[in-house]
């Protein structure tokens, strides 16, 4: 389990969530903990769990995530991920964004998730970086669920710019 219990339990359910079927309490149970110590705090956190409506139980006894409960894996996913080398390759790697006003606190998400990759903010939705980061960029797409808002450009040059911009990576 993670020093952090609720990630930990979390981290453990997590394909269990991506597979949207319905789990029982034994499977997550087996699949996160080690010993008593674990079981007594799993099952303290999956009842908190389903208090809190993250998840469901049906009239099986099976649990399945509610939308709720989706997110936040997914946030928990969003703050594991990084960059895990600073590689460049003499190309600029553009994201442009127009996210819907409705979803103001994703924009929020992604922009500082952007800063912590090492990008530099050309405008309010137009950031910049040389290091090869599509992966990365693509998986944070798609947890926050913004496939057709945002999209990167490989660009050779970033025109007058450029040398302004260099003497900051």
């Amino acid at each position: 389990m993670s020093k952090y219990p609720n990630l930990g339990i979390l981290d453990g359910l997590y394909e269990l969530v991506y597979g949207a079927r319905p789990f029982s309490l034994q499977e997550a149970k087996n699949k996160i903990c080690k010993d008593k110590k674990d079981a007594a705090l799993f099952h303290k956190r999956m009842y908190n769990f389903q208090k809190g409506g993250y998840i469901h139980r049906d009239n099986k006894g099976n649990f399945k995530f509610t939308q709720k409960g989706i997110s936040v894996v997914n946030y928990a996913e969003i703050n594991k991920l990084k960059i895990d080398e600073l590689k460049k390759d003499g190309r600029w790697r553009i994201v442009i964004f127009d996210i819907p006003q409705n979803k103001s606190y994703i924009r929020h998400i992604l922009r500082t998730k952007l800063a912590e990759f090492n990008f530099y903010k050309l405008q309010r939705s137009v950031y910049v970086s040389p290091y090869i980061c599509e992966k990365e960029i693509k998986e944070l797409t798609k947890l926050l669920g913004i496939n057709s808002h945002l999209h990167i450009i490989l660009a050779e040059s970033l025109g007058p710019i450029e040398a302004k911009i260099k003497n900051i990576f």
